[in-house]
């Protein structure tokens, strides 16, 4: 019966010695490191205009924030411009190793691409204008800023 006592006092005091041990630094959450692909990069693009693409770090991972297109189209004696543009600060794509897409509204043909190398990012896009200009479809170079 002593020897019980014994080993459930042991027991206790283990086991109180455990619980009241904490780590002597705040409790703070851990802010993640940003992605290298975190940034907003500017360039042009081949519809005679510029693209900008913003990469944000959501929850840790690296994702295409918001874009903008600035676009010209000639289509016959016409030319249009225009500004086709984009953001959602949950993330419109994840960039995956060195790659994003993404659908621009619910048409499968109407999309964004990327492939990032160094502070670089080419794709390329196409969306439809309006109803008085053509699809717009191009590529783009864009560097970080």
């Amino acid at each position: 019966m002593r020897l019980l006592k014994t080993f459930l006092l042991i027991f206790f005091l283990i086991g109180f010695a455990a619980a009241c041990s904490e780590d002597d630094e705040p409790n703070n959450p851990v802010t993640p490191q940003d992605p290298e692909s975190v940034g907003t990069y500017s360039g042009t693009n081949s519809v005679d205009s510029t693209t900008t693409i913003v990469i944000s770090n959501v929850d840790g991972e690296a994702k295409v924030t918001s874009y903008t297109v600035n676009y010209r189209v000639q289509e016959n004696s016409s030319t249009y411009t225009g500004t086709y543009n984009e953001s959602n600060s949950s993330g419109l794509a994840t960039v995956v190793g060195s790659t994003f897409t993404f659908s621009i509204g619910s048409n499968p043909e109407n999309n964004f691409t990327g492939v990032i190398v160094g502070n670089t990012i080419t794709g390329s896009f196409a969306f439809p204008a309006n109803p008085l200009s053509p699809m717009v479809a191009g590529t783009y170079t864009v560097t970080k800023q």
